[in-house]
């Protein structure tokens, strides 16, 4: 919905897609937006412009929308672990709503523990819901976009929060790109998926059952 025009989802989705696709359309629509249309789409510099009409990640949010949809309406949400990593590139005014705005779209949503309070400290927010998909058979998916784990990507965007978290606790504030983050997560489905974490007294530290498979 945008000014009171409603626009099917799906021909939205494939407008924007291949309009990231098709020199042409690109070209075309730089020109057609520029202030100055006595140029052609041919001359020189038009087209080193014309790839910035459309944001370079708008392809992958789409497709992130799209089979997050998908999922919802064959009757199989993502869980919370895998929708986090999957959104964290969308942006939220408030950094609580990258929590709470998708509860409703994931499969396991309704037994968080707790209510969304935008009352709560955000740290306090983040804590909580780390520790519930801990606690989930998916829990190993929250390691992929945290600490030291979310540095390994090409281009981590900083943290804009105040909030100083523990390195396990997913940070919602530091965008991470879809595309590396589902390159990422093909080889974790073959994981163990029971649970190895272990809560302590100090709701801050964690720890982990490891093994050691080889030796230095």
């Amino acid at each position: 919905m945008y000014h009171g025009t409603c626009i099917n989802w799906e021909i939205l989705a494939a407008v924007i897609k291949r309009l990231c696709t098709d020199g042409d359309l690109k070209r075309g629509l730089q020109y057609y937006n520029s202030p100055n249309r006595t140029n052609t789409p041919d001359q020189k510099g038009f087209r080193n412009t014309a790839a910035h009409t459309i944001p370079e990640d708008r392809p992958s949010q789409v497709a992130t929308i799209t089979s997050i949809r998908n999922s919802i309406q064959i009757g199989s949400p993502s869980s919370l672990p895998l929708l986090f990593p999957m959104t964290n590139m969308f942006k939220a005014t408030n950094p609580r709503d990258k929590v709470f705005a998708i509860l409703a779209i994931s499969r396991d949503g309704h037994r968080l523990p707790f209510k969304p309070n935008y009352d709560e400290d955000e740290e306090r927010v983040f804590l909580k819901i780390a520790a519930f998909v801990l606690s989930s058979e998916e829990w190993f998916f929250t390691f992929a976009s945290t600490g030291i784990g979310y540095e390994s990507y090409p281009y981590p965007t900083p943290s804009k929060s105040t909030v100083k978290l523990p390195s396990w606790v997913f940070d919602p504030t530091t965008n991470i790109r879809t595309g590396q983050a589902t390159a990422r997560f093909a080889s974790i489905f073959s994981r163990d998926i029971t649970g190895k974490v272990t809560f302590t007294n100090d709701d801050r530290i964690i720890q982990l059952q490891v093994f050691p498979f080889n030796s230095i």
